[in-house]
């Protein structure tokens, strides 16, 4: 379902995998999303969108969680500054997670911050966070990419949110090359 802008409103994908042998006659699906853009910038970026997420295509197919994301602040390269993404499953909000863009480099991420809360709520063309409900953060440094801009080398250290100190605290870091 493309517009007359060029913009598709509506995008469906398959996973399928192979067992062991890795031939096509093993294939078996595997999961199954339906992505909905609700609203596009200027820029032609998508602002706002729905991941439906399923155990399989076609009938008989099971909703597994539904992602609500809010996008904003666009650099020239596509590049969101801020997405916030409200995962439920059977209407029940699972958790929030916003992500900062912190440095991007040649349309490539070089920093970024990811934060997860237990409470929020998707207001329209928001998804609003209730704080101080963090459960834990991310902060994502990547220092090589291939010629692909798949990360290539990185740096993650995650925290977790300790209620009674009402800070969050250091859990552990990974160094993935």
């Amino acid at each position: 379902d493309i517009n007359n802008r060029g913009y598709a409103k509506t995008q469906k994908i398959t996973t399928e995998t192979t067992d062991a042998t890795g031939l096509a006659s093993s294939l078996e699906v595997t999961g199954y999303q339906e992505i909905t853009n609700n609203a596009f910038d200027a820029g032609h970026n998508a602002l706002s969108q729905r991941i439906e997420s399923y155990d399989k295509s076609g009938e008989g197919k099971v909703l597994l969680d539904v992602q609500e994301i809010r996008s904003t602040g666009f650099k020239a390269d596509g590049v969101a500054r801020l997405q916030k993404i409200a995962t439920y499953s059977d209407a029940t909000l699972l958790e929030v997670k916003v992500v900062e863009n912190l440095e991007v480099k040649f349309g490539n991420v070089t920093k970024s911050v990811v934060t997860t809360y237990s409470k929020g709520d998707v207001a329209g063309s928001d998804i609003v966070v209730l704080v101080p409900d963090t459960i834990d953060q991310q902060i994502i440094n990547v220092t090589a990419f291939d010629e692909y801009s798949n990360a290539k080398d990185q740096e993650i250290t995650k925290m977790w949110y300790d209620e009674d100190a009402g800070l969050l605290k250091f859990s552990e870091a990974q160094k993935i090359s």
